[in-house]
């Protein structure tokens, strides 16, 4: 086969080497091809990229069955589905390798891919929430970072965007920069500051008695004097009943209520435990499922209105990811009964 030069730029030993297998693999289905010699604008390889690939002589299957161990074919059905019993174990593994599936919904999965882009076929599907390990190896394609998993089938690539490095809720719990870092988110929101400064990459995930919403990094260093409202949705009120609902700012829904429950006299905090408020949503359901794989730090003001009787609370979790080990606010999520 004589491909365009193009085709050995760019990319490590591992996308080398599943380029070169896809190729082999495609053209070997059919039964007068039985090995494949590489040319490159008509001359033929010796040397494959700058990953310095042997490829003096022609290849088959066998030479890449360590990159590509299956043919999904007829019989094999759909990409598999693994959860955790699945995959290989994460004991003895150091704890820097290890992360969780994460953002993704409870009827949804994670695609494992081939190589690194979506254009890649899928080998396998991930159910939200497992523990993988990292094999250290990372691309980044179309602006998004792609990290090499370990598999039942070997290393094969899942978009980082879904995972968050896996932190026990000891670590957690001992981890001083985390009450730092609420200390300063509520102090950004009390000076109508940059968002920024306190959250990640993924920008913010905001669970308002409904589906998380994602309010992107760019949109971040001025919501909180942003004019525009929404309809926020409520606990006591369905869909249609929209009208009902007060047009409110971020600021107003969101980030007024969280530093008021913050900065209150008897505000109680918890780590990585739900609160039951009454009326409330029972403790299981407290954190939406795609924010379930993160760490959290539940702030609670308990209703203190004689008149209601102790249901004028709120309470907000905060969800914690980890970027480049420092720890950062990716989610909240309000649970409250509003008289």
């Amino acid at each position: 086969i004589d491909m365009s030069r193009e085709f050995e730029a760019g990319g490590g030993t591992t996308n080398i080497l599943s380029r070169l297998a896809q190729v082999v693999y495609t053209l070997t289905q059919f039964p007068t091809v039985d090995e494949v010699r590489f040319h490159l604008d008509g001359e033929p390889v010796d040397v494959f990229s700058g990953e310095g690939v042997i490829l003096e002589d022609p290849v088959d299957r066998d030479d890449y069955a360590t990159v590509l161990p299956i043919e999904p074919g007829p019989e094999d059905g759909d990409p598999q589905l693994w959860d955790q019993a699945d995959l290989p174990t994460t004991n003895g593994i150091e704890q820097s390798l290890l992360s969780r599936v994460a953002l993704v919904t409870d009827d949804d999965v994670l695609n494992v891919r081939q190589d690194p882009t979506t254009a890649a076929p899928i080998v396998g599907m991930l159910v939200p929430g497992v523990t993988v390990i990292r094999t250290g190896q990372d691309e980044i394609t179309d602006s998004s970072r792609w990290v090499q998993i370990e598999t039942p089938l070997g290393g094969f690539w899942v978009n980082e965007w879904f995972l968050t490095p896996l932190v026990s809720g000891d670590a957690f719990a001992d981890d001083a920069r985390v009450a730092q870092l609420l200390n300063a988110f509520a102090a950004v929101i009390a000076d109508d500051g940059d968002l920024r400064q306190v959250t990640g990459r993924r920008g913010l995930y905001v669970s308002h008695h409904d589906d998380p919403i994602r309010f992107d990094r760019s949109d971040l260093g001025t919501i909180l004097t942003d004019p525009t409202t929404y309809k926020w949705p409520s606990n006591a009120l369905g869909p249609d009943q929209l009208d009902e609902i007060p047009a409110r700012t971020f600021a107003e829904a969101i980030a007024d209520s969280f530093l008021s429950a913050y900065a209150d006299n008897d505000t109680e905090t918890t780590v990585n435990e739900a609160i039951a408020g009454g009326n409330g949503r029972i403790p299981e359901y407290a954190i939406p499922f795609a924010l379930q794989s993160f760490n959290y730090v539940g702030v609670h003001d308990p209703g203190d209105d004689p008149q209601y009787g102790g249901l004028d609370w709120v309470t907000w979790y905060v969800s914690i990811d980890y970027e480049d080990g420092a720890p950062v606010v990716v989610g909240l999520t309000i649970d409250q009964w509003a008289p």
